[in-house]
């Protein structure tokens, strides 16, 4: 990957800023001068490397007070003369400028003039004068310290813009917290510098929450987890079962499976046992960043939660890759993920009807070869049937032709019998629309006047789903969450 070039951008104030000792503390990290951008650059960029570059955004006053070598002015003599610093007359104040000469000679500093943001007018423009510093690929160190009123807001506007736009990263964003430093023994004041990139980081991960919930996506959760940036492991464990969990959604992986990255059951699974783990572990957002956005994100898989049974012969016979795949369709519904939906549907009417007539639904002849032939055969029979005015299937016709070879014949037989009409329906016309958007508009099954739009198709799928719960209870299956 091609290295990113550093780049320092601060904004500098119009104080009169004299000698503090800024310090990162948990670094061991301090440094003496009367710029906090200095500091932190000091900090961020220690040596200077080929490429680097240093910005420094000031208004036209900030150009005049502390950029610029100037007179000092008698308030400000007696302001150093009260703390022992002793000006030679003539003495000039040095401005920022010759600082930055001296300290990096061989990274030329760039000035973007700004205004003071008195009006729309004037915070448009100065979000564009930032936008246009940064350079597409860069690593952005940013130093508010000095940022007046609107400045920090739009810090972090500009740099998520950016990354977004012009894929740059966020190196650090950092503020000197004079108001609450320290007077010391030695007469200076000790003032820590404070990373705020933990705030770039929460927008990031709610961002990445926000594609999730909204459209089942965990490619910015996937990306976030692989930066490592504040990510403990057990919160890594629980974004990998996430991912693992779209990733099995997103490939139809509804069979059981001990892998969570091929089968969205034990994946939910996977995750729900990480996240139980941070739930117990973690106190505060700022020890846990991510476990508020795990929330949200639980609750919205709460539908995987679900199980499905009813009795027969007494015996209590569960559901449970015809849940899976209920919940995968209530999912694809909620994501507006259509063309998923329309696949999970079809294969979970066949999953219900091995799991209820307890045939094997993971044996592939069963599966494909005998129930969805049968299914798709009687389906298209009864549609037939329908367009004449027909309402008797010769159901027995099925038995004696479907169930010649398989050793499940007296199951479904029973299959064949008690299949609700409303049940070969609903997958005639699930099955017509799926090939139609698997045939990419080509299909035999979809004339040039009859084309379903995605609205369309959304909608359907919608009252696909709950015809086929309601099917599902007229059949004495119970949902129930656990």
């Amino acid at each position: 990957m091609e290295q990113r070039h550093r780049h320092f951008i601060a904004v500098l104030g119009t104080n009169f800023y004299t000698d503090c000792v800024y310090q990162v503390k948990e670094e061991g990290v301090s440094y003496k001068t009367p710029y906090a951008q200095l500091a932190v650059l000091k900090h961020v960029m220690p040596d200077a490397a080929e490429g680097d570059r240093i910005t420094i955004l000031l208004t036209e006053r900030a150009e005049q007070e502390n950029w610029l070598d100037r007179d000092y002015r008698e308030r400000e003599l007696q302001t150093l003369g009260d703390r022992g610093v002793l000006v030679r007359p003539g003495e000039k104040k040095t401005g920022f400028r010759k600082i930055l000469q001296e300290e990096y000679p061989r990274i030329p500093a760039e000035t973007v003039r700004i205004r003071e943001g008195r009006n729309r007018e004037e915070l448009d423009e100065i979000f564009e004068k930032m936008y246009e510093a940064v350079q597409p690929g860069e690593t952005i160190y940013f130093d508010i310290t000095h940022g007046l009123r609107n400045i920090p807001m739009q810090v972090l506007t500009v740099i998520h813009y950016a990354r977004a736009l012009k894929e740059i990263k966020v190196g650090g964003i950092y503020y000197g917290a004079f108001e609450i430093g320290e007077n010391g023994a030695d007469g200076l004041r000790y003032v820590d510098l404070l990373d705020m990139s933990m705030c770039s980081r929460l927008l990031d991960w709610t961002s990445a929450a926000e594609s999730f919930v909204k459209g089942g996506s965990s490619s910015q959760i996937r990306e976030l987890k692989e930066s490592g940036q504040g990510v403990s492991e057990l919160e890594r464990e629980a974004l990998k079962s996430l991912h693992d969990l779209t990733g099995c959604l997103n490939a139809c992986k509804g069979k059981s499976n001990a892998s969570p990255d091929k089968s969205i059951r034990k994946a939910y699974e996977d995750f729900r046992m990480h996240y139980d783990r941070l739930c117990e572990s973690h106190t505060g957002i700022s020890e846990a960043p991510l476990l508020r956005l795990f929330q949200r994100i639980e609750s919205d898989l709460d539908v995987f939660r679900q199980s499905l049974y009813f009795i027969k012969d007494g015996r209590k016979i569960t559901l449970n890759c015809t849940a899976t795949g209920m919940a995968a369709v209530d999912w694809a519904i909620r994501k507006n993920l259509t063309q998923l939906g329309f696949t999970a549907l079809k294969e979970t009417i066949v999953t219900c009807m091995c799991e209820r007539y307890e045939v094997p639904a993971e044996d592939q002849t069963v599966r494909n070869t005998t129930v969805w032939s049968i299914l798709r055969d009687m389906a298209a029979q009864y549609e037939a049937l329908e367009r004449r005015g027909e309402t008797r299937m010769d159901r027995k016709w099925f038995c004696d032709h479907k169930l010649m070879t398989t050793p499940y014949r007296a199951e479904l037989t029973g299959m064949i019998m008690e299949l609700p009409e409303e049940l070969l329906r609903v997958t005639a016309r699930i099955m017509r629309l799926r090939d139609a958007m698997n045939d990419f508009g080509f299909s035999e099954n979809e004339k040039e006047n009859e084309v379903a739009g995605w609205q369309e198709l959304q909608e359907q799928l919608r009252d696909f789903y709950e015809i086929l719960k309601e099917i599902l209870r007229g059949q004495g299956v119970t949902f129930e969450n656990v």
